[in-house]
């Protein structure tokens, strides 16, 4: 794929100029009726906000993960790798209140170790950072709480700040 060509993925992800646009507002979907999404934001989901924005943004180990894989650095990415994923995505969607569950949230999180593990040998330097990055995530997801309940939608930032 060249520098200024645009490839769709199976799953209709857009990749255009070799990074991934991954949509992070309900109201930019185009597969349907919007109507029915019922905003939902949840004390687990709460949780997972300050884990992305306090321990993944601020740890080192982690800045492979934070932006979407620019393929202009290896071409077969997007060949191998057909559900990319990355933290600044969550975090927007947390922030756009896309998810539905925790549950929803945290297979995300996970997408991004799987493709990590997928993608990398396990001697890479962003395989072994990927490895303290989950070792992270697990010991954080065993503290998070047990029970998902309701709790106020914080307001939505605006989409100008978030492009």
């Amino acid at each position: 794929m060249d520098s200024n060509s645009i490839k769709i993925l199976p799953n209709g992800i857009k990749i255009v100029n070799g990074v991934a646009q991954m949509p992070f507002d309900r109201s930019e979907l185009n597969d349907g009726d919007q109507s029915t999404f019922e905003p939902r934001f949840t004390n687990q989901l709460q949780y997972l906000k300050n884990f992305v924005t306090k321990d993944i943004f601020r740890n080192r180990s982690a800045l492979p993960f934070l932006k979407p894989f620019n393929s202009s650095k290896d071409p077969s990415y997007y060949d191998i790798i057909e559900k990319p994923m990355d933290f600044t995505t969550i975090k927007k969607r947390l922030d756009f209140l896309w998810y539905q569950s925790a549950d929803e949230c945290i297979a995300d999180i996970r997408q991004i170790f799987i493709n990590c593990f997928r993608f990398n040998s396990p001697s890479d330097d962003v395989y072994l950072k990927g490895q303290k990055l989950l070792n992270l995530f697990n010991r954080k997801y065993a503290k998070m709480p047990e029970d998902e309940e309701d709790i106020d939608c914080p307001p939505k930032p605006s989409l100008e700040k978030c492009k």
